[in-house]
């Protein structure tokens, strides 16, 4: 077992396509420091991604990309009350990703829906494209690079981040059932 930790943790690209028995990416004492680029698609079991614990290793992710996965709820996954973890950090930072594209998830719900404040200072695109099920991107509070473009449909132009992702989701979602209750704050 160590080797394989160990293996996952050198990893710099993943690409996982057509696993239907998978249900999540890792358990959550896994690493993946050096982990560049994430693509999962057609992964019709999946139901969420990482936890808050993995996900703080995720420092090097530039890239992220999930589509065509039916089952996936959340992106990352609230730690259980029942879980060994203390929860160190109120904070879950993801230091380098750029680009975040989530297509075609119609039970997504939430890319996280604790209440642990998210950070993507260097963001530059955000697509959420056929996620009409999402109810909200974060429980708690959100912030984002200002010059983040946000995508809601394809083929359309993106909106560009000027005043705050909420009201930019807000809008994009009008008329819909969808309702984006997530604080939002700008990076200066």
């Amino acid at each position: 077992m160590h080797g394989w930790i160990s293996f996952l943790k050198n990893l710099e690209k993943l690409l996982i396509d057509q696993c239907n028995c998978l249900r999540s990416i890792v358990p959550s004492k896994v690493s993946f420091s050096s982990l560049i680029e994430l693509n999962i698609s057609e992964c019709n079991g999946l139901l969420s991604l990482f936890t808050p614990s993995t996900s703080r290793t995720l420092h090097q992710l530039k890239n992220m990309s999930v589509k065509d996965c039916e089952s996936l709820e959340e992106i990352v996954s609230k730690e259980t009350e029942e879980s060994s973890e203390v929860v160190e950090e109120e904070i879950i930072v993801f230091p380098k990703l750029k680009t975040l594209s989530l297509c075609s998830l119609p039970n997504l719900g939430s890319f996280y829906n604790g209440n642990i404040a998210l950070k993507f200072p260097l963001s530059d695109k955000f697509s959420l494209i056929d996620c009409q099920k999402m109810e909200s991107f974060c429980a708690g509070a959100l912030s984002v690079n200002r010059w983040t473009e946000v995508e809601f449909e394809e083929d359309k132009d993106p909106v560009l981040l000027e005043v705050d992702l909420n009201f930019a989701v807000r809008k994009a979602f009008e008329g819909m059932s969808t309702v984006f209750v997530c604080t939002f704050m700008l990076r200066d």
